[in-house]
């Protein structure tokens, strides 16, 4: 939750974001996670929070695997 954030955990995720938006502005990306691969999984339908992340993942040179409720195991019961 929200209260497990420190102040230096907080100034960590404010640095990253800045580095993040910088790295979009001037080169529209990078390839730091090329060959790897990110999944995402939502419980609850979201496009505009699932494309957001996809285009995050796209933008560091990754590939991604995208698992929603309705096709995951957790609707039989499974974890």
């Amino acid at each position: 939750s929200v209260t497990q954030i420190t102040p230096g955990g907080l100034n960590l995720i404010h640095k990253t974001s800045a580095m993040m938006r910088q790295l979009v502005r001037t080169r529209k990306g990078t390839d730091e996670l090329k060959h790897h691969i990110l999944g995402t999984i939502f419980y609850e339908s979201s496009t505009r929070t699932s494309c957001s992340f996809q285009s995050a993942m796209l933008r560091l040179g990754c590939t991604f695997l995208h698992v929603d409720s309705i096709s995951s195991s957790t609707k039989k019961g499974e974890s």
